[in-house]
């Protein structure tokens, strides 16, 4: 069981001495002697499979995982899913002293002048939510000063971020990212997500 916060967000049992074996072709996959189970992560119908039976699932066409590598994969998934959840006021703070090292002015020029500190922890929030990666934080922090528009007595209408509005800034940070955004976006509707 994971929790977060206290809330439980995911559960899975692994089998001891098993392996998981996940169809990924097409069509009806031939069974195999196992546990049914679904695979955690992405909940593709798979089997718990003795180890030694490995190779034979591999033969019939399946994917076969060790336990470890379902754990990691399923908790690297749970924090992709769940990232906006994590991002605290002070993970955000990091992030802007992280910046702050290499570019004190676009840190100095934003927070507080421009945005306040919690307005730019929605803004990460709301990327993560859409699975944005916000690694590139300097760009993502130029465009919420560019955006929010050098004049502090801007027009809303002008300046997408006047009035502190996270989900305004998010779509300034798309428009500055572009490519790499739309992509993503692109990517993730064919997902599904």
């Amino acid at each position: 069981m994971v929790l977060l916060k206290g809330a439980e967000i995911a559960r899975f049992e692994m089998i001891q001495n098993c392996d998981l074996a996940i169809h990924s072709g097409g069509g009806t996959a031939p069974p195999l002697e196992g546990i049914a189970a679904k695979e955690p992560a992405f909940g593709i119908p798979a089997v718990w499979i003795r180890s030694e039976k490995a190779d034979h699932a591999r033969s019939q066409g399946y994917t076969v995982v060790d336990a470890v590598s379902v754990l990691g994969t399923h908790l690297a998934e749970l924090i992709r899913r769940h990232a906006s959840e994590l991002l605290s006021r002070q993970d955000t703070k990091n992030i802007l002293d992280r910046v702050t090292e290499e570019n004190p002015k676009v840190v100095e020029d934003l927070v507080p002048k421009l945005l306040p500190l919690s307005t730019v922890q929605k803004v990460f929030q709301n990327l993560l939510r859409e699975r944005v990666s916000i690694r590139d934080a300097v760009t993502i922090l130029e465009s919420l000063g560019e955006s929010r528009g050098d004049d502090e007595e801007s027009d809303p209408a002008h300046g997408v971020c006047a009035a502190g509005d996270p989900a305004d800034a998010r779509e300034a940070v798309f428009e500055s990212r572009g490519r790499a955004a739309c992509l993503l976006c692109r990517f993730a509707d064919r997902a599904g997500d």
